[in-house]
């Protein structure tokens, strides 16, 4: 089987014989990770695994590209032969993980939660493993996977994790006059939270939460609520909210979106459901009390929010929208969405044991 790797930078890593050839090395460690059982064990000290490393130099404002050389120097002190290829534009990570699913049996996106949803485009529904390493701005979703924090996790959860399959949210959606749909892993957001992702996309002079702190700001100080149609399929019925005036709405597969905020308390991203929250229209001076009970998760239960699992949402918008999914923006959303939750649709390595 030929690999193709061509069009874009990648580096090869590789333990073995160090007058080898790159290109005969591709072949060689292609055709074994062909060959390479892909059993769902991630214990790299008693089994050896196919990695394939998909890096965004691009996350975490362009400060991803440092991370390189440490990453090249990691894997060799493992003595893993591997490929690490390195994106140059928005979507690559997703034609790359498509090819790699091919003769890889785990592929590892490094950078933040946009790298991650790029790769998981291609990994859904299939037999190949996602492997997460956090090296973006708020890394979200690893929160929900590992026991240590993103700032401290070198590559050894990597090789010390289990396979342990997770749901997903795919949304359907048009924009620009083009019917779309695309997966999310940790987080959707339309509205006030779509703008904020808008603008912290923008920003390249802060670095993590206060990239999203300082986006809430600007975006808050003008924002008006939109008006919406929305029905939540729950387990006990359907709830619908007829021209609500709705400041946001998040859907959280994860907990927490933009780094520390709490926007699905009760979310699990293994139980099947995907959590909704609604905010209310709200006043722009009550606005600080919102951001603390969102940063703290104590929003459940007040008259201002709507808080269900769903298995489905269906939204219908009177005006065009901003939207994210795990802080990938689609701008000029308009007319009907619907977001659907497909269950234990994707594996992943986990350090922690899910629920």
């Amino acid at each position: 089987m030929n690999i193709d790797l061509s069009g874009s930078p990648q580096l090869i890593t590789k333990t073995g014989n160090k007058n080898q050839s790159a290109d005969s090395y591709v072949l060689r460690n292609a055709l074994k990770m062909i060959d390479a059982n892909t059993s769902h064990s991630a214990n790299a000290s008693k089994k050896t695994y196919p990695y394939w490393f998909i890096l965004n130099p691009a996350a975490d404002k362009g400060r991803a590209k440092k991370r390189v050389d440490w990453l090249k120097k990691s894997l060799k002190r493992q003595e893993l032969d591997t490929v690490i290829q390195l994106t140059t534009m928005p979507s690559e990570a997703t034609a790359f993980a498509s090819q790699a699913k091919t003769c890889a049996g785990i592929i590892v996106a490094c950078g933040g939660d946009g790298t991650l949803n790029e790769v998981t485009q291609s990994l859904v529904h299939s037999d190949s493993v996602l492997g997460c390493l956090p090296i973006g701005s708020a890394n979200d979703f690893f929160k929900n996977i590992s026991e240590i924090e993103a700032e401290e996790a070198g590559i050894s959860h990597l090789f010390n994790a289990t396979v342990q399959p997770v749901d997903v949210g795919q949304v359907f959606y048009q924009a620009e006059h083009t019917s779309s749909s695309r997966f999310f892993l940790n987080s959707f957001g339309l509205g006030f939270s779509g703008r904020i992702a808008k603008m912290a996309a923008a920003i390249t002079w802060l670095k993590g939460d206060l990239t999203y702190i300082y986006a809430l700001l600007k975006v808050a100080a003008n924002y008006e609520a939109m008006q919406a149609n929305v029905k939540l399929h729950t387990q006990d019925g359907i709830i619908s909210l007829d021209q609500e005036k709705i400041y946001m709405l998040s859907i959280g597969n994860g907990k927490v979106e933009a780094g520390k905020f709490k926007i699905a308390p009760q979310a699990e991203i293994n139980d099947g459901w995907l959590d909704v929250c609604i905010l209310k229209d709200i006043s722009r001076s009550d606005l600080p009390r919102w951001i603390l009970k969102y940063l703290t998760g104590k929003q459940i239960g007040e008259s201002q929010i709507v808080y269900a699992k769903a298995k489905k949402i269906e939204i219908e918008l009177f005006r065009p929208e901003c939207l994210h999914m795990d802080g990938e923006v689609i701008e000029n959303v308009q007319g009907k969405l619907t977001i659907e939750v497909r269950p234990r649709a994707l594996n992943v390595l986990s350090s922690k044991k899910l629920s």
